[in-house]
């Protein structure tokens, strides 16, 4: 049976656009919807040069290249543009006949519309790769909290623990403890963990912004907001999990807003009319005392008993300094991969000259410490030469909490009074260390609570001191 050449110029004609040329590049067919575009009629056209019609066009390259180009962006005699193919054609002797061009779409509206739901698919699908490297991201594993001591062991049963509910939890510790790898590790090994973690930041958020960024706001809500509106935070960690980070920074006027929201489970945008119902369960991070915050008037009450119903405390890093050798082999490893070194040895002296030290900024501090040290060597061992800077700091830190306790025996004071002097001291160290938690501290000292306030009002000890404190805390950590 032989072609039915009606039948095939049919189906060209089906073709939003379509032109073919011999091997000459001349034309030997065109769709009349093609032809009309540059304003001949097809008879008109046929065995004409192709340049002399499209002088534009990329059929002659892909004759001379033999490749095909594949939906590439094309300016039409019009200023129209859309996406054409072209093919070279060769017959199974591998001789070339000549090649076939033709439009993919059959107007730019067409064209626009396909790119679009193209681009919404590539951002789904690149969400959904980086969902599932953070699932897999060893920074999310609780395996990542390096140690072995019991303050350790016990922080990692409490990670376990909140993970098998969906309460909402509290974690409290001093800056650079792993609060949010505490955070991160309960979200990994829950049920939530194949939704999202969303994380904020509320102290680096104006409070101007924080509740439009936390619930989100409809069309018009207030000058400047977007087109259709924008999704919150707790609208984003659906069925997943939402981390408040620096939660003590969070306005009063939001803290009630936040606190309906736990308790009803339902936010409402900005300016919005209607409520939506969320499944979120949140982890709040907070590295000052909530507690002391409530006593102050700086801190909603009902809302600290919302959040406090797990509560994990990130243990400081002088509380389990028998950690630091495992500490220091992972940073180590971590800092051979980035710098492209292979430090395998470290001199005991080292972990001699690190326990000296109580670790303010905490595991946070010692990377930072061990990242410099690494820095000065290029061989396979940290030595105490690599050191000498943190030495001297220690060193400075010792000389002038000795002259300051030395003050004591040189003034002219009774024992009784140098003895009150010592024990006022005492109190404020041991504040300071647990951030006027007044309830921790006198536990620490093994004295109720009551006897803490009526020496403290004895001593005359009050927040101004608390500031002289923590600026003598920063000249010894210079």
């Amino acid at each position: 049976m032989h072609p039915n050449p009606e039948l095939l110029e049919l189906a060209f004609e089906q073709i939003n656009g379509a032109i073919v040329i011999d091997a000459q590049g001349k034309i030997r067919y065109i769709t009349k919807r093609y032809a009309h575009r540059y304003g001949y009629t097809q008879e008109e056209i046929y065995g004409k040069y192709i340049l002399d019609i499209i002088p534009n066009t990329q059929l002659i390259k892909v004759l001379e290249t033999r490749q095909s180009k594949i939906a590439y962006l094309f300016k039409f005699k019009n200023g129209e543009i859309n996406a054409v193919s072209a093919f070279p054609l060769i017959d199974a002797k591998g001789k070339l006949l000549g090649a076939i061009a033709y439009s993919v779409f059959d107007e730019m509206g067409t064209m626009k519309a396909f790119a679009e739901k193209y681009e919404k698919l590539l951002n789904e699908v690149e969400f959904l790769r980086n969902e599932v490297r953070n699932l897999h991201s060893v920074r999310y594993s609780i395996d990542n909290i390096i140690g072995n001591s019991s303050a350790i062991r016990q922080l990692k049963a409490q990670i376990r623990q909140a993970a098998r509910t969906h309460s909402t939890v509290l974690i409290q510790g001093e800056t650079g403890s792993g609060k949010e790898l505490i955070a991160n590790a309960i979200h990994q090994l829950s049920s939530r963990n194949t939704h999202r973690l969303i994380k904020i930041n509320c102290a680096a958020i104006p409070s101007e912004l924080i509740e439009s960024e936390l619930f989100g706001y409809e069309e018009g809500a207030f000058t400047g907001a977007k087109k259709g509106g924008k999704k919150g935070k707790f609208e984003l960690a659906d069925k997943g999990t939402l981390v408040l980070d620096e939660i003590n920074s969070l306005p009063l006027s939001t803290q009630a807003k936040l606190l309906r929201t736990l308790q009803e489970r339902e936010i409402d945008r900005v300016g919005g009319e209607s409520v939506i119902p969320v499944d979120v369960r949140v982890i709040a991070i907070s590295n000052a005392s909530l507690e002391k915050m409530v006593e102050e008037g700086n801190f909603r009450e009902d809302l600290y008993y919302r959040l406090n119903v797990m509560n994990i405390i990130a243990p400081p890093l002088r509380e389990h300094k028998e950690d630091i050798p495992l500490l220091v082999e992972a940073f180590l490893q971590k800092f051979n991969r980035e710098m492209g070194l292979n430090v395998t040895e470290v001199d005991e002296e080292i972990f001699s000259l690190l326990n000296k030290y109580d670790w303010p900024g905490n595991t946070r501090e010692l990377q930072n410490v061990i990242e410099r040290a690494m820095n000065y060597t290029y061989g396979e061992r940290l030595g105490l030469e690599h050191f000498e800077w943190f030495s001297e700091k220690i060193n400075k830190g010792l000389s002038l909490e000795l002259n300051r306790l030395g003050d004591f025996t040189t003034q002219s004071l009774s024992l009784e009074q140098q003895m009150h002097s010592l024990e006022r001291e005492v109190i404020l160290q041991c504040l300071n260390k647990n951030q006027w938690n007044k309830s921790k501290t006198a536990k620490e000292l093994k004295i109720a609570r009551q006897v803490l306030y009526k020496k403290m009002e004895k001593f005359n000890i009050n927040c101004k001191d608390m500031v002289t404190l923590s600026s003598n805390n920063e000249a010894l950590s210079q």
